[in-house]
């Protein structure tokens, strides 16, 4: 089964998070949520590890999760299709 990965969503954020080396839940849930950890947001992303897993994106040793090679391709992947972060916005000067 396939699954539509968004770019910038939880999945990519946490293949982000695993590509710079294998990490633990707590430290995956700080990462993907910016330090919220509200008990809804470690569900989802639960189940988002679980997905993962499943698919043959990242693997599990013992408490710490790493990425494999198709986690990487999908990460470049989700990568180029990532819209620009640049948050800039520019208004007319309009004569009063």
């Amino acid at each position: 089964m396939t699954h539509n990965f968004t770019p910038n969503g939880r999945s990519h954020r946490l293949l982000r998070c695993l590509a710079e080396g294998s990490c633990g839940f707590t430290s995956v849930v700080m990462a993907v949520h910016q330090g919220n950890l509200t008990v809804n947001r470690r569900k989802k992303l639960g189940r988002v590890i679980d997905l993962l897993q499943d698919e043959g994106f990242i693997g599990r040793a013992e408490r710490e999760f790493f990425i494999l090679p198709a986690g990487r391709d999908l990460l470049t992947r989700l990568d180029a299709e990532s819209p620009d972060r640049t948050s800039v916005r520019v208004f007319a000067k309009v004569a009063a």
